[in-house]
């Protein structure tokens, strides 16, 4: 059994300027991509394994759509007719469909493919859900639903002309199906919405900008503070102008080798201070890969300010430690305990421990530009090594 998810582009927005309709509500452009492109993201990320998009016909904007996905490693099809969208499905699947424009909170969408049985998404009827499809007098459709292939199946012969997401909402109403609750809140914040024209669609960025972001990896670290703070300030213009996640790694990795030039050249101040304007331009490129639904994790370079974070730190405390060679070995082991803790954070490790507890390269950072003001570099190491080991301890003594 396998999950499926069934997009549509197939809806035009409402009439613009003229009275003519201007593009299809898919095609809109969200979060810097399309709208059926955040959904198929949306449904890759909740374990979907095909992305199904019904099209009248193929235009541009979706040919690169499917590109762009395909190029993250995510299977979409363009689908034109029934008979082509009965063979890519399985009488076992599981299908997550998302009406055409929908724009649906990540966790909703996780909650809907991790059901066990057919569900939907329902929200109160009202003036402010209006423009929502209504499946009863007192409930409108919040834009996904979860049914077996075999429901699609089903009403295929009698489909025609119809509606294809719509029959099988209908028809999903009909059995019955499990009804998952939304708050209104969601509703009146633009987290569920159904985006119409463009207007609708960057108010939609808008409130998607508004998210808080906290660290994505088991609670995060004391980096959420010194690193975290400032870049969730720049996330939200990030995503109002369309600004590549990519573009931003490689600024942070420049700021990066930047920094670690000036180390080597004795500023240490300015060294650390630059890798850590790097630590926080890499953290806005993680949080605009998460909100967008791009890969994470799964290129080479979405690493590598880590690791020049830590080379910063490193050179920092073999070259302006002034410890000799017992002192470049008590550095080693310093950016080592550091290293590690990033890695038993990222496996899981430590989730039930507060941020505040556990030390991380931005921190580091931070101090030790302290010291190279201070003219106390040694010292400032000392600290930090300090604080690395006691975070260990911690986390083991918790454990």
């Amino acid at each position: 059994m396998a999950l499926v998810a069934l997009l549509s582009a197939r809806s035009m927005t409402e009439a613009g300027q003229g009275g003519i309709a201007l593009r299809r509500r898919g095609e809109l452009t969200f979060a810097g991509q399309s709208i059926v492109e955040y959904q198929a993201r949306q449904a890759h990320a909740a374990g979907a394994g095909h992305a199904l998009i019904l099209v009248d016909d193929i235009s541009p904007v979706l040919t690169a759509t499917v590109d762009r996905l395909a190029a993250d490693g995510i299977h979409a099809t363009l689908i034109r007719d029934m008979p082509t969208l009965s063979r890519m499905i399985g009488a076992t699947d599981q299908l997550l469909l998302i009406g055409d424009g929908h724009i649906v909170p990540e966790s909703h969408i996780e909650l809907l493919a991790h059901n066990d049985h057919a569900a939907l998404l329902a929200i109160p009827a009202g003036p402010a859900t209006r423009s929502f499809e209504r499946i009863d007098a007192e409930q409108m459709w919040g834009g996904a639903l979860l049914a077996p292939a075999a429901m699609l199946l089903r009403i295929m012969d009698m489909l025609g002309d119809w509606d294809v997401p719509l029959t099988l909402l209908r028809t999903a109403v009909q059995d019955g199906s499990a009804r998952m609750q939304c708050e209104m809140a969601d509703v009146f914040d633009g987290r569920i919405t159904v985006a119409t024209t463009q207007a609708a669609a960057d108010a939609a960025t808008d409130a998607l900008a508004r998210t808080p972001q906290r660290g994505t990896e088991n609670g995060g670290d004391i980096d959420d503070w010194p690193v975290g703070a400032p870049a969730a300030r720049i996330v939200p213009f990030a995503i109002r102008h369309g600004i590549a996640s990519t573009m931003v790694r490689n600024i942070a990795i420049g700021l990066g080798l930047l920094g670690l030039v000036a180390i080597l050249g004795g500023l240490v101040m300015l060294g650390c201070l630059l890798a850590f304007f790097g630590l926080v331009a890499d953290r806005v490129a993680g949080q605009l890969d998460r909100l967008l639904r791009l890969a994470m994790g799964t290129r080479p370079l979405d690493h590598a300010m880590g690791v020049i974070a830590l080379l910063v730190l490193l050179a920092t405390g073999i070259i302006h430690g002034d410890g000799g060679p017992l002192g470049a070995a008590g550095a080693t082991l310093c950016v080592g305990l550091i290293a590690l803790n990033i890695l038993i954070r990222r496996r899981g490790i430590g989730g039930d421990v507060p941020e505040v507890l556990k030390f991380a390269p931005g921190t580091a950072l931070l101090l030790l530009a302290l010291g190279g003001l201070l003219n106390a570099t040694g010292t400032m190491f000392a600290i930090c090594a300090l604080l690395a080991f006691a975070s260990h301890a911690n986390q083991l003594l918790r454990a």
